[in-house]
């Protein structure tokens, strides 16, 4: 009899213990400010029925303010966090690592470096922390500027055409420069259209439907998830990546002679005792997250640059300064001497930051800049967007594109936390040298060639919410050959 009298005493102390804490939590959440993201049954249906354009112009207008502001999607409370100081705390600090369960639960990429849990991130970034260096971006260059020639070969069919979307040219090439940096020469910019799309159109399907998931309740449950229709598109994505690209960098990856090893092969090397399903996990997320997010950076580079012809004019100038009037090759040396290119992307990044948010979990408490306590276990929102376009951060013309803000001594005077196009911290992106360098390529041998217009104005651009910022009106361009 005592033994039942034990459990019962031990059962009820834990659940007031667990009540106590569920308590303590949300009395510390409750003194946070109250964002003003809430709204009527119109409002709600909306957000219901996976209306992205309406969550962003929602949640981006609700996040104007400088300070912390809690907001509920769903059933997850999020922390707002928008000012440089609170980014500081939060990317700094080593309890502030791991990403919200939904996250890694909806992404299904547990063993990924982006996405994944802390024990396998830290395992796989000791690992592949050399192969991004500088040394590596150095060995890289010689292909990114054999790819570059087949996009400017497929640019020249579009030439003197209507305004048409770059991106789907943009991403296969993106696409194609990263399988060939695992070892994989799919020539998928050779490809049909259709042939080229589908591959696209997997990753962008993979992402949406993870945004999709968290915007309709009933899906939170994998029971009446994966019986849904987004739930068997999301299948299908994964599979078609899996078995068209993932499996392919793994098989090809053991005919790859080891005195041309790459980071892939790194993983695979028997003495790190790595399982398949988390070298799986890692090409996933790498084909992924850096798939999307170049193409939709230099997308949005390009377009800033047709509708600013001014500044198109200046890189075109430096350009022909440093390389001449032709492009044959563009080392390394080069590519460090494009000082204003390297402002516009900057600025571009600032303005259409790729990646519009970021999301953490604190594994203990923190206390902010205004000094608020975020109790540990909170869902961390990390607003890039609403702190890239802050006014209190960037001046009244926060909203214009303007890339002499990164001259070196306009740019010492903002917070060092202030732009995180790639991130901060311990998990900053890994691949943000070689993002950069690919991007100068392509954008200089772009603008060498053509003149590129459009109809679209900046203020006028609409966006939706997925895990990139995506332009309602597509990247609408149109290209003129220069006369040089």
């Amino acid at each position: 009899m005592w033994f039942f009298d034990i459990l019962i005493l031990s059962f009820c102390y834990g659940f007031i213990y667990y009540f106590w804490k569920l308590i303590s939590y949300y009395l510390q959440i409750f003194k946070i400010p109250k964002s003003s993201f809430n709204g009527s049954l119109e409002k709600v249906l909306k957000f219901i029925n996976g209306d992205t354009k309406f969550l962003f112009e929602q949640v981006f207008s609700s996040l104007k303010v400088n300070g912390l502001t809690r907001s509920w999607v769903g059933p997850f409370v999020f922390i707002n966090i928008i000012h440089p100081e609170d980014m500081k705390i939060i990317f700094t600090s080593k309890n502030c690592l791991d990403k919200p369960n939904f996250v890694k639960k909806y992404l299904k990429l547990r063993n990924g470096l982006v996405f994944g849990d802390i024990k396998p991130w830290k395992s796989h970034r000791k690992i592949l922390n050399y192969h991004f260096g500088l040394q590596s971006v150095q060995s890289m260059i010689p292909m990114f500027n054999k790819k570059v020639k087949i996009l400017i070969d497929n640019f020249e069919k579009m030439v003197g055409k209507k305004e048409f979307d770059i991106f789907y040219f943009v991403a296969a090439a993106t696409l194609d420069n990263i399988l060939t940096l695992m070892g994989l020469d799919l020539d998928i910019q050779n490809k049909d259209e259709k042939q080229r799309d589908v591959f696209i159109q997997d990753v962008k399907c993979y992402t949406e439907i993870v945004l999709l998931r968290v915007m309709k309740i009933w899906l939170y449950f994998d029971f009446f998830f994966d019986r849904s229709y987004l739930g068997k598109k999301h299948k299908e994505a994964k599979s078609s990546i899996g078995d068209k690209l993932v499996k392919n960098v793994m098989k090809n990856i053991q005919e790859i002679p080891k005195s041309e090893k790459n980071f892939i092969q790194a993983l695979m090397d028997p003495k790190y005792n790595l399982k398949d399903t988390e070298i799986y996990d890692e090409i996933f997320t790498i084909i992924i997250a850096a798939q999307d997010t170049s193409a939709v950076a230099l997308s949005n580079v390009l377009l800033l640059l047709a509708m600013h012809k001014n500044v198109q004019n200046k890189v075109f100038d430096e350009l022909r300064k440093i390389i001449g009037n032709e492009i044959d090759y563009l080392d390394l040396e080069k590519l460090n001497e494009l000082d204003y290119l390297e402002m516009v992307i900057n600025e571009a990044m600032r303005i259409l930051p790729v990646i519009p948010l970021f999301f953490k979990k604190n594994e203990t408490n923190l206390t902010t800049n205004e000094g608020y306590t975020i109790p540990a276990g909170s869902n961390l929102f990390i607003s890039v967007y609403s702190m890239h376009r802050s006014k209190n951060v960037w001046g009244e013309d926060a909203e214009t594109f303007k890339p002499e803000r990164f001259e070196k001594e306009n740019f010492e005077k903002i917070h060092p936390y202030a732009f995180i196009p790639f991130s901060k911290g311990s998990r900053m992106c890994l691949g943000y040298r070689y993002a950069m360098a690919l991007m100068k390529i392509q954008l200089a041998n772009i603008i060498m060639k053509y003149e590129v217009d459009t109809s679209l104005k900046l203020d006028e651009l609409e966006f939706k919410l997925n895990v990139t910022l995506n332009i309602v009106q597509g990247h609408m361009i149109s290209l003129n050959k220069r006369d040089l």
